[in-house]
């Protein structure tokens, strides 16, 4: 039970360390972008969510706020995966009462997100 206790821990550690790393990442790309080819640029409208997805394709100012944009996006998915690896972590110990909660934090992180991208 404390080995998979243990495991669990290092598993969570683990994705909240890679989200940081790689929302920091694509934000420090972005701005790096952004000041080579916009240097004089001011403030850039959000772009959609279909350009974020088509930023790595074509390299442009609006690629720079897509990373940033993206890398926003990863560090608020952080949180859902995280809950997501403790819910099977729960679900392979056998721990209903963790299971039922972390279902429950999970739906509502769910709702957040869909209203957030809607």
């Amino acid at each position: 039970m404390a080995n998979q206790l243990q495991r669990t821990e290092r598993w969570v550690r683990r994705i909240l360390r890679v989200g940081v790393w790689l929302s920091s990442s694509l934000m420090t790309i972005s701005l790096i972008l952004l000041t080579i080819l916009e240097p004089q640029q001011g403030a850039i409208v959000s772009p959609a969510l279909d350009e974020i997805f088509n930023a790595l394709t074509h390299p442009t100012a609006r690629t720079a706020v897509s990373l940033a944009y993206s890398g926003i996006f990863v560090l608020m998915l952080t949180p859902f995966f995280r809950v997501a690896a403790s819910l099977v972590a729960f679900w392979s110990e056998g721990d209903w009462r963790y299971v039922g909660i972390s279902g429950l934090v999970l739906i509502f992180l769910i709702g957040q997100l869909l209203y957030l991208l809607m």
